[in-house]
């Protein structure tokens, strides 16, 4: 059983806390820091992009901090 992907604060939530058993939280699971959110974020492709593919400016403005 993999759980590399998970952190263990992510790990005692969903396996220790929501009884979510370890091989599926480590299927179904990933944990991501930084910038890395918003590959994951912006993959649909009803979001409005402009001519290079990117997402407009106003939709990533909506996700900074």
């Amino acid at each position: 059983m993999e759980l590399s992907t998970l952190d263990p604060l992510h790990y005692a939530e969903l396996v220790k806390d929501s009884g979510i058993a370890p091989g599926l939280a480590s299927l179904n699971f990933r944990s991501i820091t930084g910038e890395t959110c918003y590959d994951y974020l912006f993959i649909s492709s009803e979001l409005p992009r402009n001519n290079a593919g990117q997402v407009t400016p106003g939709w990533l403005r909506r996700y900074t901090n």
